[in-house]
């Protein structure tokens, strides 16, 4: 009784201690509870989650976090017993219950924009008008057929968290395997028992902070406290049944799920392979002509239907309606190549949306996308077709770097990591000749654009107008000030995925230099990449900053100085050389000219708390290499 009395105490404190820390938020989360439960039916395997949120209101704009959203499959989970009602203050501790009726729970398509069709549900609870103080309370029970997919728990939230409880319980004769992310910050209370029938795993804790989003931060699962955790096996009449305890197992569900593809022999398709490759000699020439067939001829679509999330059409099938999603693709390409008489294997990714290798998490929480791949002269090469016009050798940018999985045979697979293109491979190269022409700045210019850079300039401007191709490049060559105007412009190699876009130009920017009694000033770096790109450190609080790319601007601009002005000052080089980013400016000083070297890059992919510092030195080095000016005195 002593120590129940003691618990209860201490509850009370973090729960107290928390609301006075939080007193100024909106809302809380005063309660964020799951607990998940595999056990036998009938020997069969059932997983029952149950959930509770409690959320509650502080002050009148806490209503617009009252409501909640549960996401699922149609397939893969069942949603039962949504029970959502309020607690209201009665005075003296005492409450209220208030039950919402079914008109509270809208149950509806939660497909995407981007995807055609898929399984996904959501049940959207809206709440009624709340008062300080009341708490909104959801309470619900989902039912999981596999296993294998059972929900990541993050002990975070969009508002402070005051009481996070994760329980999970299991068979005698099973084994959990868990893993933490990000929990470095946060003291997490792990306690783990025994009973008769279960082992039981809990993980609580108490006052978390909300997360802050951040446009071009990555995916919260990098950053914010979390836990995934997967059956490793479970005994039934005590033969031991594995599930996810390594990466064999997984490949072994995978592996068994693509026998399930239908393979028959397709003579149409086969000649179609044909007449791809007759008159091509070496592998890599065949692997690539048929690469971009199915680029050009297949148009991407997505279906996330149960198990057709996991298991592709028939490539006959796909030639013949020409459309499909991922794995569709995927094999297509992979039956392609094969009857070019070529080794092609299917191969699961996961974007980099998702943080985990699949050493650390064998689950498909590790993954979220298939491609094809050929090995040609002991180079592995990564063919994704849903990227109309990414090149032949490239990866997309969405999973470059990331861990694949390559089907080899039924029994042997490879995990190999996807490269990540060069910020060289990814260079914008500009060539500028800029002179005075009365009151005004005029110039010519080329910019060659490689990699990544160039399918996101394809992606933006193929098939478009004259007129919409200006206004985008107005705004992707604006350089000087908001006085830019394009005039002119001829863009090449935009239709071949292996030529770079070249794009030519002229342009003038009106009233650019300031003139001040007998003298003129100019600033030169007409294009000012990275400009002013600090990170506020206090208010990020370490969230983490994503690129979509290493990149690179390489740029030389040459500046005809005007001919009734001579120049009074030099300017003097600056760089800063850093492995994740950096930059050179050089000036050359002729008789007749200035000419600016300028290259700016960024070497990462991903910016950590650790790396701000060293980011913001770097910004302000380049701002103040930036501010230089040229001063003329008139002759």
């Amino acid at each position: 009784m002593k120590n129940i009395f003691y618990l209860i105490l201490f509850i009370s404190f973090i729960t107290g201690f928390g609301q006075e820390k939080y007193q100024d938020e909106k809302a809380l989360l005063s309660e964020n509870i799951t607990h998940v439960s595999f056990y036998f039916e009938k020997n069969n395997l059932k997983i029952k989650t149950i959930y509770k949120t409690v959320k509650e209101i502080l002050n009148e704009s806490g209503q617009a976090y009252a409501d909640k959203e549960i996401h699922y499959t149609d397939h893969w989970d069942k949603v039962a017993s949504v029970t959502p009602y309020i607690l209201r203050p009665k005075g003296g501790g005492k409450f209220k219950k208030i039950k919402l009726d079914e008109s509270a729970v809208e149950t509806k398509s939660a497909t995407s924009g981007s995807v055609f069709y898929d399984d996904s549900k959501l049940k959207k609870i809206t709440f009624p008008k709340l008062f300080t103080h009341d708490k909104a309370i959801v309470e619900y029970t989902e039912l999981t057929n596999d296993p294998r997919f059972v929900s990541n728990f993050f002990f975070s939230s969009y508002i402070p968290t005051l009481k996070n409880e994760f329980k999970v319980s299991v068979p005698i004769g099973s084994e959990l395997q868990y893993k933490l992310f990000n929990c470095e910050n946060i003291e997490v209370k792990f306690t783990k028992e025994t009973t008769n029938k279960a082992i039981i795993y809990t993980w609580k804790t108490g006052n978390v902070d909300s997360y802050e989003y951040f446009g071009d931060a990555p995916n919260i699962r990098y950053y914010e406290p979390h836990i995934v955790i997967h059956l490793a096996y479970y005994t039934l009449k005590g033969k031991k049944m594995q599930v996810l305890s390594s990466t064999d197992d997984l490949y072994n569900w995978y592996s068994g799920l693509v026998k399930k593809i239908k393979t028959n022999d397709s003579p149409e398709l086969k000649s179609i392979t044909d007449s791809i490759v007759a008159p091509l000699k070496t592998d890599e020439e065949k692997v690539k002509r048929i690469f971009y067939w199915v680029q050009d001829h297949i148009k991407y679509v997505a279906f996330e239907d149960g198990l057709g999330g996991f298991v592709p059409r028939g490539a006959a099938n796909v030639c013949d309606k020409r459309y499909g999603d991922c794995k569709d693709m995927a094999n297509l390409l992979k039956q392609m190549i094969n009857y070019a008489g070529i080794d092609a294997y299917l191969t699961w990714v996961g974007s980099r949306a998702i943080p985990y290798s699949y050493h650390d998490v064998p689950t498909p929480a590790c993954d979220n996308h298939m491609i094809a791949s050929v090995n040609i002269n002991g180079k592995q090469v990564f063919l994704d077709a849903t990227s109309s016009y990414v090149k032949f050798g490239n990866p997309t940018g969405f999973i470059q770097g990331k861990e694949t999985m390559v089907a080899l045979s039924d029994k042997e697979f490879k995990i190999i990591k996807i490269p990540v293109l060069s910020k060289e491979d990814n260079a914008t190269t500009e060539t500028l000749y800029i002179k005075w022409d009365g009151n005004k700045i005029v110039g010519e210019g080329t910019n060659q654009f490689k990699g990544i850079t160039k399918v996101n300039l394809t992606h933006a401007l193929l098939d478009k107008s004259r007129k919409v191709r200006k206004k985008k490049l107005h705004h992707i060559l604006e350089k000087g000030s908001n006085k830019f105007l394009l005039n002119n412009f001829l863009i090449t190699g935009i239709d071949n995925r292996d030529d770079d876009i070249y794009v030519k130009y002229n342009f003038s920017i009106d009233s650019y230099a300031k003139k001040v009694r007998e003298k003129l000033y100019l600033n030169p770096h007409f294009d000012k990449f990275l400009n002013n790109e600090l990170i506020d450190i206090k208010y990020r609080e370490g969230v983490p900053m994503e690129f979509d790319y290493k990149t690179l601007l390489d740029a030389t601009t040459t500046l005809e100085l005007p001919k009734e002005y001579k120049l009074s000052n030099r300017l003097e080089g600056s760089s800063y050389k850093g492995e994740s980013f950096g930059f050179e400016l050089s000036y050359e000083h002729l008789s007749d000219k200035i000419i600016i070297h300028q290259k700016v890059y960024i070497n990462t992919l991903l910016l950590k708390k650790e790396q701000f510092e060293e980011w913001n030195n770097f910004i302000k080095k380049l701002n103040k290499a930036y501010k230089q000016t040229l001063v003329f005195n008139k002759k």
